[in-house]
């Protein structure tokens, strides 16, 4: 989405000489719909730097530890013993109660509110990747994650299947129907990784031969031809993986925004055979030959690495604030002989049989191209506090396993006595207090200012990506809106109502209490084509006293825009972000404008 240039406007709350001061008024449709607080329960409050720490507890068996107090457990973070100021232990219900009914909402009213879009207690995401998975794998995946529902798919697993290809697709929202999960997986076809194949070098180069023989000057030549098509190709390669971690980190990003909101642990059990963080290749610098202008020689190799370290830690960085636990399963399952498949043909580019320093080669790339991979599933299992699966057949179990093991945890959290967020990696450490037990959590987080340093390339395509019509909601910033249609004419202003609830906006606090809130508001019109229509992109900021937070905090921060519009059919999509940590929530609603 192109962005227009943003206006600042400065909101100040100002108190008068009355004994109480009411706050902004609550609009009508709030009250209207039923809407308070008391049904807003993000997963956290971003106005102060509490870390949370989710714990898993299990005795030598394996089992689960129960009726643990905070009194059991010591944080420390880079080796000093931190206060827990919060404390809680979840445990998976045989029966959840029921929940609490939610109001209905008014016309031309939406939110992004959680519990209006998922259900109560622990969710789990279930990642099946073709993106980044060969299809032979992909069919082996299909058929165990049915065997996993058909055996050990427990009442009231609240699952989601999400499909990563070209793009993040939902198959299934959350549900516990076995039959509505069975039916998402079988929509779960093997499809053909464009970008593996890109990636495969040594199979696409062509293998030239000659009947009669080759010449020296002639296989010179060829080698010539093929060292430089081997670059072309390389190149392609790095196009192709950086595609593919791009697309996988975006996903994961989009998941975390879409549960955040909700309250708890959440597990993203990502089944796929990964990628790796860091690509190398080679330059190539060439000199013609004078006297045969056919020919060139290689005169300089430079080799040259890119990482992919920063775009890893930012998104690790939200699913812990999501509280997104990643479990990676491999989906190659057990991995046997490396020495060759069907398709290899036993012969190198000069279609002469490889020799054992060639097959040598070979198996070390294929060895090192697995390790990589495995080794980023495993740091996303690190540093979000979940676990990873590997070299094992048995996925469709290493799936139950995940489930089991984000359900029952023990949640510390914390105010870190380091307040100087530099960016740097902080070490955590939990102590249990009870000889015997296995304890499993993330290691540490990198402190980050608030203050967001993200490229304004990579927050524009943060709102382009979370405003797009077939995206999940997100959740982080909650807040209501409503859109109604005006007195119809050839062209109309469409008023456009926001509410955020600011529990889940961060803010400044000044020496008198005040607190500084820098929102970004963003509204745009979809029209049938998918093309956008409108579209309003505002910062606005807001300095609300201390006397005036908690009417603030108790019927939101109300904001006002229109989008001009002519008669048609329209989807709104409405984008709140927080301007300091970069959080978003979106939500929208279908429009219909009828003409005279």
């Amino acid at each position: 989405m192109k962005r227009s240039l943003m206006f600042i406007i400065v909101l100040s709350l100002f108190v008068t000489a009355a004994p109480a001061s009411p706050g902004p008024k609550p609009t009508p449709w709030q009250h209207d719909a039923g809407i308070s607080s008391d049904h807003l329960s993000p997963a956290m409050r971003v106005s102060t730097r509490l870390v949370l720490v989710d714990v898993s507890v299990t005795d030598k068996a394996g089992k689960h530890v129960k009726n643990l107090a905070a009194s059991d457990f010591k944080i420390l973070e880079d080796g000093k013993a931190q206060r827990v100021t919060l404390f809680s232990a979840e445990q998976p219900q045989a029966s959840p109660a029921p929940a609490s009914p939610i109001p209905s909402l008014p016309p031309n009213v939406c939110t992004n509110r959680p519990e209006y879009a998922m259900p109560p207690g622990g969710l789990t995401i279930l990642l099946l990747d073709t993106l980044n998975t060969r299809a032979q794998d992909q069919g082996y995946v299909r058929t165990r994650m049915l065997h996993f529902l058909d055996t050990q798919l427990a009442a009231h697993d609240r699952i989601a299947v999400f499909r990563l290809g070209q793009s993040l697709r939902e198959l299934q929202d959350f549900t516990d129907d076995p039959e509505l999960l069975r039916d998402a997986v079988k929509e779960f076809t093997p499809e053909k990784p464009g970008q593996l194949d890109v990636e495969a070098v040594e199979k696409r180069l062509p293998h030239p031969y000659e009947s009669g023989g080759t010449s020296a000057q002639t296989a010179q030549r060829l080698m010539t031809m093929l060292t430089q098509l081997r670059e072309f190709y390389s190149e392609q390669a790095n196009f192709a993986l950086d595609e593919r971690v791009q697309k996988t980190m975006a996903a994961f990003r989009i998941l975390a925004r879409a549960v955040g909101g909700h309250p708890g642990r959440k597990n993203l059990i990502w089944v796929s055979a990964a990628f790796p963080l860091t690509s190398a290749h080679k330059v190539v610098q060439y000199k013609a030959d004078l006297s045969d202008p056919n020919r060139t020689e290689a005169i300089s190799e430079i080799d040259l690495q890119h990482s992919y370290i920063a775009d890893f830690h930012r998104t690790v960085a939200l699913l812990a604030d999501a509280q997104v636990a990643v479990y990676s399963v491999d989906a190659r399952g057990l991995v046997g002989s490396m020495v060759s498949d069907a398709e290899d043909s036993g012969a190198n580019e000069m279609s002469q049989f490889k020799t054992g320093a060639e097959y040598g080669e070979e198996i070390s790339k294929q060895s090192a191209a697995l390790i990589d991979s495995q080794a980023t599933m495993t740091q996303f299992a690190a540093e979000t506090g979940g676990r990873v699966y590997k070299n094992r057949n048995d996925i469709d179990h290493a799936v139950g396993l995940s489930i089991r093991d984000g359900a029952a945890y023990y949640s510390l959290g914390y105010y870190p006595q380091d307040k100087h967020w530099n960016g740097k990696f902080r070490k955590i450490q939990v102590q249990v207090d009870r000889p015997g037990l296995e304890i499993h959590y993330r290691h540490g987080y990198y402190a980050a200012p608030l203050e967001t340093n993200s490229q304004q390339a990579e927050q524009t395509a943060d709102i382009a990506s979370a405003l797009a019509p077939a995206s999940p909601e997100a959740t982080l910033v909650v807040f209501d809106a409503k859109v109604s249609p005006p007195v119809q004419s050839a062209k109309m202003q469409v008023p456009v109502e926001f509410l955020v609830d600011v529990s889940t906006l961060s803010a400044a606090e000044d020496k008198d209490g005040k607190r500084e809130y820098t929102v970004e508001f963003h509204a745009a019109a979809f029209a049938a084509d998918g093309k956008i229509a409108a579209h309003q992109d505002i910062k606005f900021k807001a300095a609300i006293k201390q006397q005036d937070y908690a009417a603030m905090r108790k019927q939101g921060l109300p904001f006002h825009t229109e989008l001009e519009l002519p008669p048609g059919r329209y989807q709104i999509r409405l984008a709140v972000r927080d301007d300091r940590t970069g959080f978003l929530g979106t939500t929208g609603m279908p429009l219909l404008l009828n003409s005279n």
